[in-house]
């Protein structure tokens, strides 16, 4: 065997060396991909399940429900609460807008359309509070997302019923 068929095969060699990291490194960056998307979903998880249980304790749940129903019928302490617990779940809501945007987590966001947030917005309550101030402190693409919901669902089901 010459020099010549000897460095072919050795580029040959290398070519193939260079082919087979490129797959691992796609492999991993799949598998990165999929872990991140994973982390993410569980801290969204857990951060719907800890707001759903400070909305729902026995010092926040009272107000809240009272809040949906009027939030201009609210006293001070319970106006607080209320924006507390209401403002939360907006947070999570942009927390989800934002992982959508960055190509993850789409089905949490597709059920916050189809199931939980159209129940809270269609509360009057909810819609007097997010109309109540211009500045909200939310990003623009979470106020339009928010907007597009409650007038979607100006008279949707509710999670509580009560007569209007």
């Amino acid at each position: 065997m010459n020099w010549e068929a000897l460095g072919a095969l050795a580029e040959l060699l290398g070519a193939v060396g260079v082919i087979v990291t490129l797959l691992y490194l796609a492999s991993q960056i799949k598998q990165s991909f999929k872990d991140t998307r994973a982390d993410a979903l569980q801290q969204l998880s857990r951060d719907y399940a800890n707001h759903t249980s400070t909305v729902m304790s026995d010092e926040n749940v009272g107000a809240f429900i009272k809040g949906l129903t009027s939030y201009a019928s609210l006293e001070p302490e319970e106006r607080l609460k209320f924006d507390i617990c209401a403002a939360g779940f907006v947070n999570l809501v942009e927390n989800t807008i934002y992982h959508n945007e960055a190509g993850r987590l789409d089905e949490v966001l597709t059920m916050l359309e189809g199931y939980l947030g159209p129940r809270l917005f269609a509360y009057p309550g909810f819609r007097e509070w997010w109309e109540q101030d211009e500045e909200r402190g939310f990003a623009d693409v979470t106020q339009e997302w928010v907007d597009r919901q409650i007038t979607a669902r100006e008279s949707g089901a509710r999670f509580w019923h009560y007569s209007d």
